[in-house]
């Protein structure tokens, strides 16, 4: 990216300094009126500079525009900004480098106008911080000292638009019997596989009335549902005080007479509370984590309810997992696809698979439409040289 004239961008500077509490489209007005002034200081500039001007003034003040023309491309599902300033984006089901190249300060005026409308700290400490974006995409970032190269930032699309079961195929209709029994779910899987993705399908196919309520730590479950009620944990302010746990809102639905209770992620202590719900006769609740197996699930779901270290023992707690869980769905990442693996039933005290894939019919990308043939998550632009843009910069 070339540099704008210094005069143009000292004009600039002091008319959009202030402009730090301007929403998104309100800070591109902003800018705009600025380029228009530049644009009538410097009569000989093209129409091409001009808005190369603009872009880089959008991008300097009111956030990063490369990221965001980034996370809208096709077939985009992340894009992580690394310390060293490349830039990467996972297309398609594929990792990619991107020409482009974002520095630290960059960076930091992005988090900042993210993150302070929404009362989140981050600085030395608090380096680590997460949050929803006004679209709905999720920001995780983390800097210096835990990141000691600079920052590190990772942004999530979110689709709006969600999945149905019959995105996923051939085990759409187990699924559908699943979520029809008001059987109690674990979806899981590693990071990156669909789990919650799988999940927003599945509540999508509740019946109507049921009263649905989704705690989460980051809003990210899409669910396309009559009545729903979606939760989200709050950090603490700057003064350390706020903070609203995933554990407090678990203890909160089960006062909003919930048909189904969902958890989002369970990965921590709210796995207790989670399961004393089940326990109790919570039908239907869903929940997701970090397992390759139902053996493995359960075990996870056990370590994370000791953490609440509430005086209940493990082998409670295990009688009550292997009691209260009905179904577990395990989910995993095939080359660059997403894939219902197998889906394992409890009958009494033994697990049995009721759906296990076993060939090529799989859901495309993260539970795209399915074709009964093989095929791959890439899309026409699969090179890197496709993903350059030219967001504020001159070729």
């Amino acid at each position: 990216m070339k540099a704008v004239p210094r005069s143009a961008s000292a004009t600039m500077s002091a008319r959009v300094s202030d402009e730090s509490s301007l929403g998104k489209a309100s800070g591109q007005s902003a800018a705009q009126g600025i380029v228009e002034e530049v644009r009538a200081a410097f009569v000989l500039a093209d129409d091409h500079r001009i808005q190369t001007l603009s872009a880089r003034v959008r991008e300097e003040r009111f956030g990063l525009g490369l990221i965001d023309a980034l996370i809208e491309l096709d077939g985009v599902t992340e894009v992580m900004a690394n310390p060293d300033g490349s830039v990467w984006v996972e297309r398609w089901g594929k990792m990619h480098a991107t020409p482009h190249v974002v520095g630290n300060a960059q960076k930091a005026i992005f988090v900042e106008r993210a993150i302070r409308p929404l009362g989140i700290r981050f600085d030395h400490a608090s380096p680590i911080a997460d949050a929803r974006l006004g679209s709905g995409d999720r920001l995780h970032v983390v800097g210096p000292p835990v990141s000691p190269d600079g920052i590190t930032l990772t942004v999530r699309r979110h689709r709006s638009a969600g999945f149905v079961l019959d995105d996923w195929g051939p085990c759409s209709a187990t699924l559908r019997s699943v979520v029809d029994d008001d059987a109690n779910v674990l979806v899981v899987g590693p990071t990156g596989s669909g789990k919650t993705a799988l999940l927003g399908a599945m509540l999508s196919s509740a019946a109507p009335a049921q009263r649905i309520v989704c705690v989460e730590d980051t809003i990210e479950v899409v669910c396309r549902h009559s009545n729903v009620v979606r939760l989200e944990a709050r950090a603490p302010n700057a003064d350390g005080f706020g903070a609203v746990t995933l554990r407090d809102l678990v203890r909160a639905s089960l006062r909003m007479r919930p048909d189904r209770l969902v958890v989002g992620e369970a990965r921590g202590p709210e796995a207790l509370d989670l399961l004393l719900a089940l326990h109790c006769g919570h039908r239907g609740s869903m929940a997701t984590l970090h397992a390759h197996s139902s053996a493995e699930a359960i075990d996870r779901l056990v370590a994370l309810a000791l953490l609440a270290d509430r005086g209940v023992g493990e082998p409670a707690l295990q009688r009550m997992a292997h009691s209260s869980i009905d179904v577990v769905v395990v989910v995993r990442k095939l080359d660059t696809q997403r894939i219902v693996s197998r889906i394992d039933r409890r009958f009494g005290d033994a697990w049995r698979p009721v759906y296990t894939h076993r060939g090529p019919q799989l859901a495309t990308g993260c539970g795209a439409r399915v074709e009964q043939r093989p095929v791959r998550c890439e899309g026409p632009d699969d090179d890197a040289d496709h993903i350059r843009l030219s967001v504020g910069e001159t070729p």
